[in-house]
């Protein structure tokens, strides 16, 4: 019998539902044993209200209640047991360590003791370390967060499957789809062992046809995925200089300050986030004074437009792979362009 663990992050209940619904699949299908990791203590009575086993369910927030004394001998323990994670990159590669405003493109300036750091990682890594005892397989999100990309580090390390739900952006016209990732990297075995199957294969014409459809989507590309359709963040994300949220300013000043760091460690300083967003705007204001409106006039029309990162960012510490250096990137492409 296949013994699976949920591993849910700062989602939420929808995705606590998704995974609800997948672990009742896999029981009465698959007879698999089932248990679920979830961030905060008023997340365990949802996968138990949809039929997940109560007793099945573990909270980190209980856990870190439960072990607030860590030193620095656990520290080093951790660095020496998991020699091949950089650690400060995966803490670095959390948006709510780099980036005050939580917004694209505004510097921020958090700063925290090496304790805290130390005791968070630490705790982190010792409660999946836990709840991964036993276990063939996780079934997470993709290392978008700081919860599940330190998921990740240890599911790799204790030699365990994971599986993480990735939804497709980029799809042939009227078409949805996934796949699971096994990386952190978003790196998918199916995928990679289908494309090795196929390599050296010449393309049938439907199979010609459907490339040249998939071309012209990706190029026709404009971002109005049904993530932005869908939600009011992706509307605003990176497009209006202040926070998304100031339409519920007060509510959510209030609930970041009921927030514990030790657990959820996206609270921020009100004070440091306000300069934040005073920054990210004047900054906008003074680059459309320097370079001015962009139009479809003042791009050569034989060109290549490559979006740099934000940097530290989790796309590209936790997914870039050999991507990750940027300007060896843009040379790489710079060098491979034909002439003219």
């Amino acid at each position: 019998m296949m013994s699976v663990l949920f591993v849910g992050n700062q989602g939420g209940r929808s995705v606590l539902e998704i995974y609800s619904a997948m672990a009742s699949t896999l029981i009465k299908g698959y007879g698999c044993s089932i248990s679920m990791a979830v961030w905060l203590d008023n997340e365990c009575a949802i996968p138990a209200s949809l039929g997940v086993p109560e007793a099945s369910v573990a909270s980190f927030e209980d856990w870190e209640q439960k072990h607030r004394s860590i030193s620095d001998a656990d520290v080093e323990k951790l660095v020496r047991e998991y020699r091949e994670v950089n650690w400060s990159e995966v803490v670095a590669a959390e948006r709510a360590f780099t980036d005050y405003s939580m917004l694209l493109g505004a510097a921020g300036d958090r700063r925290e003791t090496l304790e805290y750091i130390g005791r968070l990682v630490v705790n982190m890594v010792r409660f999946f370390e836990a709840a991964m005892i036993g276990r063939q397989a996780i079934i997470c999100q993709t290392a978008d967060t700081l919860f599940s990309l330190v998921a990740f580090k240890v599911a790799h390390h204790l030699g365990i499957r994971a599986f993480a739900l990735a939804p497709a952006w980029l799809l042939e016209p009227g078409k949805g789809g996934g796949f699971f990732a096994n990386s952190e990297y978003l790196e998918c075995d199916r995928m990679r062992d289908a494309f090795v199957a196929r390599a050296g294969k010449l393309l049938s014409d439907a199979e010609r046809a459907r490339t040249d459809s998939l071309i012209a989507s990706i190029r026709g590309f404009d971002g109005k995925t049904a993530f932005h359709a869908k939600t009011s963040k992706g509307k605003s994300a990176g497009r209006n200089a202040l926070t998304p949220n100031m339409a519920r300013l007060l509510s959510y000043l209030s609930e970041n300050s009921r927030k514990d760091k030790n657990v959820e460690y996206i609270r921020f300083d009100p004070w440091r986030k306000l300069s934040a967003n005073i920054l990210r705007v004047v900054r906008k204001q003074m680059t459309r004074s320097a370079f001015g409106p962009t139009t479809a006039d003042t791009i050569p029309p034989r060109s290549v437009f490559y979006a740099i990162q934000y940097q530290p960012e989790q796309s590209t510490l936790a997914q870039g792979i050999w991507h990750v250096n940027q300007i060896d990137l843009v040379e790489n492409i710079s060098n491979y362009l034909p002439l003219g």
